[in-house]
């Protein structure tokens, strides 16, 4: 059994202008040093959790099908798909019709066959099953506010009537977009890039400009029906970002002289860890 990225995220849970507000930093000089203790920040996030909060692509591979998939990372937007090998050497990949996932609270996701739909018997081999998964809280959000559309990366295809979220981080949402607002998906442009309306139904949304900062959409009906990354997350990042940044050696100074370790940096490897089965 493996878990290993395969698309990563385009973009990062936060911006770095709302970082560096947070750790009151007006120059610049240190922005790459910030960016680096973002990047752990969001690994370290991950490990902890097993959660993915930008939308990304992963691969979980296994030996063989068990009765039910437990899928170790979370919240799913979708199964891409799911290949194995059979007996012959050859991969097939397995209908979407075949199997059913459950997945609507964002917690672990379970992927079972569906009614008289057996899985089938891969060849006996390591990794004879690969499924791929698109996992996060939101998708990144581009517009063109030339053709009123709003484009979203990493996420599952939507169709009319859907309702999104949107979100911001460092700047503004286009215009006249607001967050925690409910919006429908009013035409289906291409794969990806949809435009939208204020109510179900209704006209287009004329989007005056195209935002600034990081923007996100996500659904109320996935990742614990919230649409946004939780805020938890966020303060989470936001402090141990501060920490770093605050705590730059290996030891240290802590009131009354005692000098001791500084406890975050063996977990920086934790990631990159060996472990035999």
């Amino acid at each position: 059994m493996s878990l290993k990225i395969i698309t990563p995220p385009i973009a990062k849970p936060l911006h770095l202008s709302i970082v560096k507000q947070h750790l009151r930093v007006d120059l610049n000089e240190d922005d790459s040093l910030i960016d680096i203790y973002l990047d752990e920040a969001i690994g370290g996030a991950y490990n902890i959790t097993q959660r993915q909060l930008v939308a990304s692509r992963w691969r979980f591979d296994l030996d063989d099908f068990p009765c039910s998939i437990d899928i170790p990372i979370g919240p799913l937007v979708r199964v891409v798909s799911i290949q194995y090998t059979d007996i012959n050497g050859v991969v097939q990949t397995i209908p979407a019709t075949d199997y059913e996932t459950d997945h609507t609270d964002g917690s672990w996701t379970h992927i079972v066959h569906a009614l008289n739909k057996p899985w089938p018997t891969p060849k006996s081999m390591k990794n004879a099953v690969r499924i791929l998964l698109d996992v996060g809280y939101v998708a990144p959000l581009v517009a063109d506010s030339a053709a009123d559309t709003l484009k979203l990366t990493g996420w599952k295809d939507l169709i009319v009537g859907d309702v999104l979220r949107l979100s911001n981080s460092g700047g503004e949402l286009p215009n006249p977009l607001n967050p925690n607002t409910d919006y429908y998906i009013q035409t289906v442009v291409s794969s990806g890039v949809y435009k939208l309306s204020a109510t179900s139904g209704g006209a287009a949304i004329d989007i005056t400009d195209n935002g600034a900062g990081l923007s996100f959409a996500g659904q109320l009906s996935l990742n614990d029906g919230l649409g946004t990354i939780p805020g938890g997350f966020l303060s989470w990042l936001l402090l141990t970002v501060e920490t770093r940044y605050s705590y730059r050696g290996g030891l240290v100074n802590t009131p009354g002289s005692i000098v001791t370790k500084n406890p975050f940096i063996d977990c920086i490897l934790d990631p990159y860890k060996v472990i035999l089965a």
